[in-house]
């Protein structure tokens, strides 16, 4: 049985405070503002510029089109955006933290970072509206006057924020093992069925969020390898040719994971698919 489990949750549903108890009945690590310490120690990038790069996703068109674009503060010579060299600071944490095989891993994309590591547990919490309000408030501490705003920016922001870096939906269902409407069973009984599920689950396998994804997100997940490869011959300075070479070997590393859409493609077919941000960013 495989510890390791990532929680994604809506604002207010007391994803965060399951995933604590989590930890604790488990007995393994607990790791949220924990990555943003780690990230920090490793990248040399402030603190306070990790805290917020999620919330930075409030709107999805700005975040784009900032991460279209590199910027090299302080002479870093990076290619890459300050978005993207943010989410790969933390992406290397978290990658490490799997390779451990235990731990309770609050957002952060963990559930995608660690998609082809067997034996993960991803978790999606979520809750009546009016329960999110009260609770936002009662245990939070958010102000009841701008309640519905709060709830609205940081929902965007952690689905803008997911969409932008992994190419799949926020929320679908297919991106996890498990779904918990919070609103209808206590925080400590919404651990302990967690617990259950880690401790009985039969398959063990990988590649999870892959067997759950549509043609159309698994082409998404090829172009995001393939602008992934490109960054990183930007990155160490390679070669025209070489760069180009890596990217052939990446797109048909891709192809060989999903042969039925390059066969697809071979005859012509389509498919489709029916006190303070810090403080928040805890919840």
């Amino acid at each position: 049985m495989k510890k390791l489990v990532t929680i994604s949750r809506e604002y207010g549903s007391g994803g965060r405070i399951i995933g604590k108890l989590l930890a604790e009945k488990l007995k393994v690590p607990f790791y949220d503002k924990e990555i943003i310490d780690m990230a920090v120690e490793q990248s040399g990038y402030s603190k306070e510029v990790l805290e917020g790069a999620e919330l930075k996703a409030k709107s999805s068109f700005a975040y784009s089109l900032a991460s279209a674009f590199s910027f090299n503060e302080g002479g870093t010579g990076s290619a890459l955006s300050v978005n993207d060299r943010l989410f790969l600071a933390q992406f290397q944490v978290i990658k490490e933290i799997g390779d451990t095989g235990q731990g309770v891993i609050v957002g952060r994309c963990a559930d995608y970072v660690l998609r082809e590591m067997p034996g993960v547990t991803n978790v999606f919490v979520y809750s009546e509206y009016d329960d999110r309000v009260k609770r936002a408030i009662e245990v939070y501490g958010d102000d009841p006057s701008t309640i519905k705003e709060t709830i609205a920016t940081y929902d965007k922001a952690r689905q803008n924020y997911y969409n932008y870096h992994t190419g799949l939906k926020w929320g679908e269902l297919s991106n996890y093992n498990l779904a918990i409407n919070s609103s209808y069973i206590s925080e400590e009984e919404a651990a302990n069925l967690i617990v259950s599920y880690v401790e009985n689950r039969k398959y063990q396998g990988g590649n999870r969020m892959k067997r759950g994804m549509t043609k159309a997100d698994k082409k998404a997940d090829k172009k995001t390898g393939n602008n992934l490869a490109k960054a990183l011959i930007k990155i160490v300075g390679i070669g025209l040719a070489a760069g180009a070479a890596l990217v052939a070997v990446t797109d048909k590393t891709m192809s060989k994971a999903f042969p039925e859409e390059k066969k697809e493609e071979k005859l012509g077919g389509s498919c489709c698919t029916d006190g303070d941000a810090e403080k928040r960013e805890e919840n």
